[in-house]
């Protein structure tokens, strides 16, 4: 299958000629967790007299690629423009727009695709700062960590010197929320900083996000 190189997003002027019918030029696509990856597909004809080239497709995100069989459709052909939109570390509402260029060789006419996703997170953790004044001493605050369903946390393993004292509470069985306490490790407290990493992963994936709590003593 033939890639056609993805440019920036460019201002181009349309002209009014015979071009290709697109059956949709706006999809809404689903996103699952631990997806790294989205393709809309757009199917097309060329129901005009004319031969008509894809002469450029060009993206509002350096993030989608977009995929045709050839470049020169004849009078009633059929094909499919591929958008491989590649998630990365995106997470939330998404819209991806593409501009097709084709002409027909006397004129040329400028299409505009679209399309939407929403990338579920994998994990919440909150609040995300907990911070300790010299009034605090070393009292015990509390974060709460969220997963998604069909996700697992990992905390990884401060190290020896860790300035802080933190263990999780109790929870309920097979409950997506833990609670965690944690206080600095001594009195008198100097200005410190220190950070909890927790990873989120869904099974049978390689797909990593990681989070942190971060920890502070003025």
């Amino acid at each position: 299958m033939r890639k056609i190189p993805v440019f920036l997003l460019l201002t181009l002027s349309l002209t009014s000629a015979d071009g290709l019918e697109w059956e949709q030029t706006d999809l809404t696509l689903p996103c699952g967790i631990g997806e790294q990856e989205l393709v809309a597909v757009f199917p097309f004809q060329n129901p005009s007299e004319k031969t008509i080239t894809v002469s450029s497709i060009q993206s509002s995100c350096g993030c989608t690629v977009a995929e045709l069989e050839k470049n020169v459709y004849a009078p009633g052909e059929s094909g499919e423009l591929r958008a491989v939109f590649e998630i990365g570390d995106r997470l939330g509402p998404q819209r991806k727009m593409l501009r097709v260029t084709t002409s027909n060789g006397e004129e040329s006419r400028i299409q505009t695709l679209t399309f939407s996703t929403n990338v579920p997170v994998m994990g919440s953790i909150h609040p995300k700062l907990l911070v300790w004044r010299s009034g605090d001493g070393v009292e015990e605050k509390i974060f709460t960590v969220t997963a998604s369903e069909g996700v697992e946390w990992i905390l990884e393993t401060p190290p020896e010197n860790f300035p802080f004292v933190w263990k999780e509470l109790e929870r309920e069985a097979e409950s997506s929320e833990a609670r965690f306490s944690v206080r600095p490790a001594e009195k008198p407290m100097g200005p410190s900083k220190a950070e909890l990493l927790f990873m989120f992963t869904v099974e049978g994936s390689d797909l990593v996000r990681r989070q942190k709590v971060f920890l502070v003593t003025r």
